[in-house]
């Protein structure tokens, strides 16, 4: 037997065990091993598992994701600090606001977000007049705020249980040992049973093993300049909030980050284009540019300003 042969049936045999990895993964996330298990090349199983899928709007993001959002199960958004909790909090409103409004013919219009009172003191509540900017109908939104953690999964189960619902979120404060991968497990088919998206915001968090099937890193990003309605771009001005999203988790496709703009007038998020925005921060703006000229002030009559003496050094005698 040659060189070649050797080579090629070690490859073979390792090709057969990852299929076998990739199948009994796919039998503990509860699922049958689709097209895009065997055959890891295919840039897009949702095609082949026939699943539908809710699209944010932006179309590079979507394609990453094989369609857009799945509509059931885990969904995981988490930060790094602390101070950045305002954006992945919006971030996720505004899936939420998606996942309501495409379930308002089902019924289903009704939005649970449940807050561990750790996370809601750290990063505070959602501002409702802010809400209406997410597409959020703030008359069938519930909020509650449990005292322990376990509490807050244990609403979170039941509101899960009941099926009533277009959406439901939890946030928490970092990473809770009562929240960690046989937990997110049992949230995640709990979710599937349902029929219903479960989005863990998670502040100030570090990634860890979940079984949740998408896990986005939320980030602040710079945002353009406001258009006019003539669809020029005003100097000086801030438009829509925009999010720098990495898609840490995706069967599909590696970690990769893309800037995603929220509009709040199509409720719909854009492939951010930061051309706009580079050029604008390099041409002259209103109030920037070189300072007034004005006259210096002249010099002091009698010179600059000498050092004062530290006066004289007394010695004492030694306590011992």
């Amino acid at each position: 037997m040659d060189g070649a042969q050797i080579s090629g049936q070690t490859a073979g045999l390792a090709g057969d065990r990852l299929s076998m990895l990739r199948d009994t993964l796919a039998r503990i996330e509860g699922r049958t091993p689709s097209f895009r298990d065997r055959n890891p090349a295919c840039p897009d199983d949702a095609q082949f598992s026939g699943e539908a899928r809710l699209p944010l709007g932006a179309a590079r993001f979507d394609a990453l994701l094989g369609g857009g959002l799945p509509q059931e199960g885990l969904i995981e958004v988490r930060h790094d600090e602390t101070r950045e909790a305002g954006t992945a909090s919006g971030f996720t409103l505004a899936l939420a606001g998606l996942y309501q409004r495409d379930r308002q013919a089902t019924g289903r219009r009704s939005l649970l977000w449940v807050a561990e009172r750790q996370a809601a003191a750290e990063a505070g509540l959602p501002y409702a007049p802010g809400l209406g900017d997410h597409g959020l109908d703030t008359m069938r939104l519930l909020f509650s705020r449990p005292r322990r953690i376990e509490d807050a999964l244990w609403v979170v189960e039941a509101a899960l249980a009941c099926g009533d619902f277009a959406a439901v979120t939890l946030e928490v404060r970092g990473n809770p040992a009562a929240l960690g991968f046989t937990e997110s497990r049992r949230l995640h088919l709990k979710a599937k049973a349902s029929g219903l998206p479960l989005l863990l915001l998670r502040q100030g968090g570090e990634a860890q093993a979940s079984a949740a099937r998408l896990r986005f890193a939320v980030r602040p990003a710079h945002a353009a300049a406001r258009r006019l309605s003539d669809g020029a771009a005003l100097p000086g001005s801030l438009g829509n909030p925009v999010f720098a999203v990495t898609i840490e988790k995706n069967r599909a496709v590696p970690p990769q980050t893309l800037s995603l703009e929220w509009s709040a007038h199509d409720l719909r998020f854009h492939d951010h284009d930061d051309t706009i925005g580079t050029a604008l921060a390099n041409s002259t703006l209103p109030g920037t540019g070189q300072p007034h000229p004005v006259d210096r002030l002249p010099p002091s009559a009698d010179g600059p300003d000498q050092p004062q003496s530290l006066g004289q050094v007394v010695a004492f005698r030694r306590a011992s």
